[in-house]
This record gives C-alpha cells, structure tokens and sequence, in this order.
C-alpha cells in the first residue's frame, strides 16, 4: 500500500512539473511575438497585447499555447525582425513576403520542425552565420528578390535539409560556386537562383536530381563549363541557363521527353543544334541566340511556339537544309572538343573566334602537330587535344622546347625566346573565356618586332610560292595534307633566326599572283574567319580578310602568276569568302 502511495506522488509530480514547463515555454512564444508586435511598423489586423498570441489573425498555434504558424505576407509592414524569432521552437511555416522588413535575419538555427520558410521581395541586409543550420524538416526555402542582402554564398549546412523540394534564392547576391553537395536533397523538384553572381561550373551531383526546375540564368560574373549533365535530368520541364558563360556543344536532352521549356541564349555554346532536341515531342518554348552555334539551320515542329536564333549563330544557311558535307565533316570535328567556326560563304564569324582560330594555327606551327593529336608529351587527359596542352598551366619554356616539331628543334637561345613569345600569344589567343583573348591589334604589335627583323630568302621564297601553289590546284584531290603543310611552314618559318610566322602564306591563287613575298613597308591585318581542326589528312580551311597597303618598295621574289600583274604603288583590299 506504501508502495502505491509513494508511486502516485511521484506521478503527480511529474504531472505538474511538465504543466510548468509547458506554461513556461507557452509564457515564452508569447513574449517573443510580444516583441514581434512591437517591432511591426503598425499592427496586423486582430494583433493586441491583451489577446493571447495563438488567437491573433494569421497566427495559428497549438493548444497548449505554442506558435506553429505566423503569416504575415503582402501587408506592407517594415521594421527588423526580433533577434529571438528563433526560440519559437514549434514554429513550422514562417510567411514574411512582399513586405519592407529591414536589418539582419535573425538566426532560426536549429528549428527542426520548421517546414516552410517564405522571406521573398524583403530588404534584409544579411543572414547571420549558421542561419541554416539543423533544418532538418525544411521542405521550402525562397528568399527571393532580396536585393539589399550582403554577399553570401551557397550555405554548406544546408546539406542537413534532406526533406528540401523547393529552393529559390533568385536575386538576392549569393556569389561564388555551388558546392557539390546537391546529392543531399533526393527530393529536390525546384531550384532557382537568378539573377545573382554565381561562377564555376555546374556541380556534378547536380545531374543526379529529379528535379523539373532550374533557373541559374543572367548570373553577373557567369558560370561557366558544359551543360552535358542535362542529358541524365530526364524530369526536367523548365531550364533556364541564358546570359552565362557555359560552353561546348549543346548536349542530347533526347531522354528528357517533358522538357517545356528550354532557355540556353547568350552563352558560348558551338557546334550543331542537335536532332534529338528538334524531336521533343513537348518542347515549346527554345532560346538559342547569341551563341556560335552552326551546322543547318534548326527546325522545329509547329507545337514550340517560341523559338529565337538570334544573328549571332553561323548556320550554313539561313533557311533550312542540310549544309555542304565538307562544312558538315568540319563542324563534327569543331564539335568534338575546339572551337564555333564561322559560317564559311557569308563570313559572319565573331573575332573572338578569329584570335582563336589565330592561335591554333600558331599551335600547329610551333609543334608540326595537328589539332587533334595523341603524341603531345607529358599529357594525362585531354592528350590528343593540342589547345588544351597549350593551356595548361604553367607553359614554360622546357615544355615548349619539348614540343617543337623535331625537324626545326633550334639550338640557339635567342631562337627560342622568340618561339617561346609567339606560344605565349597563342595561349592568349587560345583562352577557352573568349573574353580573355586578345584582339589582332595585339597579335600584330607581339609580332611586329619579329617580323621587322626577318627577311627571307630567294630559296624560302620560291618554296612558299611552290606550296602555295599545291595548296590552291583546282583538284582537290591533289592538295597536300595539312600535316606536311604545317611541318614546311614550320621548317620555314620557326627555324630561322629570328622565326617569323608566315603570315604571307594565302590559300587563294588570285591573291597569291600579285603578292610580294616581302616589303618592307607591307602592312597588313589578317582576320582568320574560320579554320577547321584537322581531319585524318584533310587540310585545314582558312578565310582571311587582309587589308594590304604598298608603296614604293620593289619585290624580292618573282611573283607567281601575271594575269594580274604586280603593281606596288597602289592600295587594294580584297575579301575571300569561299572555300577552296
């Protein structure tokens, strides 16, 4: 009997003491929306200090007195937020858009029933260190349009956020890379986050969602890299990665077969629009303009309904149809890992793409390599790709040295310094951020000292002329090959003292016949509009746009062909628009 006694005392204590702590931290939610209240510019309607808090409009709370949800949104309020919003520990859905609320989020760490978290179209300044810790139920999170937010970038403790569906921080400054953490949110169906200053490449983990939204479009700095991880995304409905930096050909996206909407313009993408996107059955709205796409002009079924190519892109035409199989063969080469060559008839090429164009040729020249090539030394990936061994970091002079075609491999210091400053330009021409390459004016002002030093020889001279004239015969099945091309040129020119790069070495007859092979007033500016990476033996393509300027300066070999004549004292331009 004592022994009842004893246990119903103890229960009944513990009975009163859980009725204390829960008055107690009923006490304390209605302290903390009492400051809440206090700091709101006007009250809510229905919000008074002589009403229990879990009664007030758009407030709704347990019966024991605790706050699940405050909602607040399109109410024109302003004022900064209490510092202890987060000791609402039962809080589940906090809804604070199309307010002014102003100041420092205050910190909501650790509240692990929180579900739904709205702050859009606000003015807060910043979000406190581990604001994003030990969500652990967090199913949305979008604090959008909060433009007066200070720089923050992608929060690593969001990682605890497993439940996350809906992510959206559009606008609202986040910087610098995602983090290659979205493995974990297995759930995640929409991710947004415009219009802010993002940079890197997509993460990897990013292609293994199910997500059906992305917005990452008009990021300031740009992110950058391909976009192939959107070939694995077979939920996707809408992707919008316009106005970046992103790269490569365009990917197949044939296994997203409920793709709406697809959004890829002012980017840097090249190659072909491929088949399989014109075969979406569900697609109706595509953005590819200002890009360097070629190949034929895309056509897509009648149901998209919004289709912009922009005048950027270099189709082979500009209305449907296949293009001429020698662009076609090019194009699936560019594809394959170098460059947007211009449109071959109409010259409508960028000269960002020109410089590059430039520098592969520099490449090829240096080393008697082709673009493609599986020989290059101390190469890991990439090592049949000549660009990407040029662009390693760093280029020194040893590795140059160890790349220079045998045949003219000089011994002379002073040879190689010079060949050494033609590599350094074509690692600058080269720059896979078109941005970064240099202009012409830049390449002539790095060449022109070594081309005032240089003067060939009557025996160079004939030995230009003789290839150009094998490089220009009307069958095309008597033209070299681009690699004997490229070893003579390369003998010629890098094996002198000091090396010139044959500028003077056009592939049009009715240019070559009236050229002087040398001039000491010559002045020239040459545009590369397009050149092809090799093809097995296939040469590669150039058309050049040169300015020409002569003056009183007479030949110093005999010109090839007179149907034209060699006339000095004269001004001409011409344009070569057409392939061989």
């Amino acid at each position: 009997m004592g022994r009842l006694r004893t246990v119903l005392c103890l229960s009944s204590f513990i009975l009163s003491l859980l009725i204390t702590l829960s008055s107690f931290t009923a006490a304390d939610d209605a302290a903390v929306m009492s400051k809440l209240l206090g700091a709101l510019s006007l009250a809510p309607s229905g919000w008074t200090a002589t009403t229990e808090c879990c009664k007030w409009k758009n407030v709704s709370g347990h019966v024991n007195g605790r706050v699940n949800i405050i909602n607040l949104a399109s109410q024109s309020l302003s004022g900064i937020l209490p510092s202890d919003l987060g000791s609402l520990s039962r809080l589940t859905a906090l809804f604070l858009q199309e307010n002014s609320f102003s100041g420092p989020l205050p910190s909501l760490a650790n509240l692990s029933s929180l579900q739904l978290l709205i702050f859009d179209n606000n003015k807060f300044s910043s979000i406190p260190a581990g604001f994003f810790e030990g969500l652990t139920s967090l199913h949305t999170l979008s604090l959008s349009q909060n433009l007066n937010l200070a720089p923050w970038t992608f929060p690593i403790e969001l990682t605890q956020a497993t439940r996350l569906v809906t992510l959206d921080a559009s606008n609202a400054n986040v910087i610098g890379s995602l983090p290659d953490i979205f493995g974990s949110f297995p759930s995640l169906r929409d991710l947004r986050l415009s219009y802010n200053k993002l940079t890197g490449p997509l993460p990897k983990s990013l292609g293994r969602l199910v997500v059906q939204i992305i917005w990452l479009d008009n990021q300031l700095n740009g992110l950058s890299g391909t976009i192939d991880l959107l070939s694995s995304m077979t939920d996707l409905r809408q992707v919008w990665l316009h106005k970046n930096q992103f790269t490569g050909p365009i990917p197949d996206l044939s296994a997203c077969t409920i793709l709406i909407d697809l959004q890829l313009g002012d980017n840097q993408f090249i190659g072909i629009v491929p088949p399989s996107l014109m075969s979406i059955s569900s697609l109706k709205n595509i953005s590819l303009d200002n890009n360097e796409l070629q190949g034929p002009y895309p056509v897509f079924p009648s149901s998209v309904t919004t289709i912009t190519l922009g005048d950027t892109n270099s189709f082979c035409k500009s209305t449907p149809g296949p293009c001429d199989s020698q662009v076609t063969t090019l194009l699936e080469v560019a594809t394959g890992g170098h460059f947007g060559i211009g449109h071959p008839t109409t010259g409508s090429a960028t000269t960002k793409v020109d410089v590059y164009a430039f520098g592969v040729v520099l490449e090829q020249l240096i080393t008697g390599r082709k673009a493609l090539h599986t020989s290059l030394p101390d190469t890991t990936d990439n090592s049949c790709d000549l660009v990407a061994w040029f662009n390693k970091v760093p280029i020194t002079k040893e590795r140059i040295r160890q790349a220079i075609d045998e045949t003219i491999r000089p011994d002379d210091e002073e040879v190689m310094e010079s060949i050494y400053k033609v590599a350094e330009l074509a690692v600058h021409c080269t720059a896979s951020n078109r941005n970064q390459r240099p202009d012409m004016t830049y390449a002539v002002r790095t060449l022109g000292p070594l081309v005032e030093q240089w003067i060939p020889t009557t025996c160079e001279s004939s030995m230009v002329a003789e290839l150009a004239v094998h490089c220009t015969a009307s069958n095309r099945n008597e033209t070299p090959e681009m690699t004997n091309t490229v070893r003579t040129l390369g003998r010629l020119v890098l094996g002198r003292r000091p090396p010139l790069l044959c500028y003077w070495v056009f592939f049009f007859p009715w240019w070559f016949s009236c050229l002087p092979c040398t001039c000491s007033s010559l002045s020239f500016q040459i545009y590369l509009a397009t050149t092809s990476s090799s093809i097995s033996s296939l040469s590669s393509f150039f058309l050049f746009e040169v300015h020409t300027s002569y003056q009183e300066a007479p030949p110093i070999c005999t010109c090839v062909g007179t149907n034209h004549g060699c006339v000095h004292e004269r001004k001409t331009q011409m344009r070569a628009t057409t392939l061989a």
